[in-house]
């Protein structure tokens, strides 16, 4: 039950995301228009419903299902080059979901602070990540300058000072394996696109 609840909530999330993408002003749009935001939902599912890797699965195709579900049918963007895009997200969401909701399993895990510290800078290293992508690659400062912020301010999710100074550290290693994931996913979405 807990995975149809799960799937349901991703595909309105994903059809929100849509919606919000054309209501929210200027560079705000972007967290609509957003990975790292996507994943704060695997996240969530993670470390509060169970089967962490599933969950997080679960819910990432049903944000790209309702997205592009959504795109389909209010947008009419039925072409057969419109199913590429969610192919290359469904791919992304088999290696992100479990990451991520196993991230969010290990936020709550009281009896191993390394835990902890690692599943916050996961988090927060995606929102830099993309930030540092989206002002080096594409040249979207403002939109950058927010994912950043997003990402330095995560650690505040920690129980303690001191969990949250080690989490900010962690961002470091983890923002870096995040921007090769990030030009990773670029280069196969520009292969991927440019054969279609």
């Amino acid at each position: 039950m807990k995975s149809l609840f799960v799937a349901v909530g991703g595909l309105l999330i994903g059809a929100l995301t849509l919606v919000l993408q054309g209501l929210l002003p200027g560079s705000w749009g972007h967290l609509a228009n957003s990975g790292a935001t996507w994943v704060v939902a695997a996240f969530f599912a993670g470390a509060y419903l169970g089967r962490p890797a599933l969950h997080g699965t679960v819910v990432l195709f049903g944000e790209v299902v309702g997205y592009y579900g959504a795109a389909a049918t209010f947008l009419n963007q039925r072409e057969p080059q419109a199913l590429v895009g969610p192919a290359v997200w469904l791919a992304v969401a088999l290696v992100a979901g479990p990451i991520f909701g196993i991230a969010g399993a290990w936020w709550r895990d009281e009896q191993r602070p390394i835990r902890r510290i690692v599943a916050v800078a996961l988090l927060g290293g995606v929102f830099i990540a993309e930030g540092l992508y989206l002002m080096i690659t594409l040249g979207y400062l403002a939109e950058g300058t927010m994912m950043l912020a997003l990402g330095i301010l995560t650690p505040a999710l920690q129980r303690s000072g001191a969990d949250r100074w080690r989490s900010l550290a962690a961002l470091v290693p983890v923002t870096a394996l995040g921007l090769l994931a990030y030009w990773g996913i670029g280069a196969f979405s520009q292969a991927v696109f440019t054969n279609a």
